[in-house]
């Protein structure tokens, strides 16, 4: 692992996802990899029990963070994580998600490719039974594809 891909924090953007919150955490705490690592929940304004979630998962964590703001929409809790964030690689994930074990493992030597600012999967549905996420791993190394550079205007 090189100083490029040394940590990753992780922000997940949250606004009313108590209902999928904890599965999304536990899939984050599970990520495999001796990799550092920062947790940092963005609270959008829930009014549902979401930061008690959070709270409970990851505000006692040495490396957790819980931040709450006014509704400003998912952009503005992005960035929001992006500056409270220690670590050079930052890992999107929305409340909803659930990340295979190995999700970071496979991405970050991506990211070691010359030229390369970011590095996405693929998006793959998973199921959830009982408490325990079941992901089907086929055992495949990821495949990388470097795209051309391209303009990027965010607003």
């Amino acid at each position: 692992m090189t100083v490029k891909t040394r940590g990753v924090a992780f922000v997940i953007t949250v606004y009313n996802k108590e209902r999928y919150l904890e599965g999304t955490l536990k899939s984050i705490l599970a990520q495999e990899g001796g990799f550092d690592r920062e947790i940092i929940v963005v609270d959008d304004g829930s009014t549902d029990r979401s930061r008690k979630i959070a709270e409970g998962m990851i505000g006692g964590l040495a490396n957790g963070k819980i931040i709450q703001q006014i509704n400003s929409g998912p952009g503005v809790a992005q960035n929001t994580g992006v500056a409270a964030a220690s670590m050079a690689v930052i890992k999107f994930v929305d409340g909803d998600d659930l990340l295979p074990p190995d999700c970071v493992l496979r991405m970050l030597p991506g990211l070691d490719l010359p030229n390369v600012a970011m590095v996405h999967g693929d998006g793959r549905l998973l199921n959830k039974l009982d408490d325990d996420i079941s992901i089907d791993r086929l055992g495949r190394p990821p495949v990388f594809e470097v795209m051309e550079k391209t303009a990027l205007l965010f607003h």
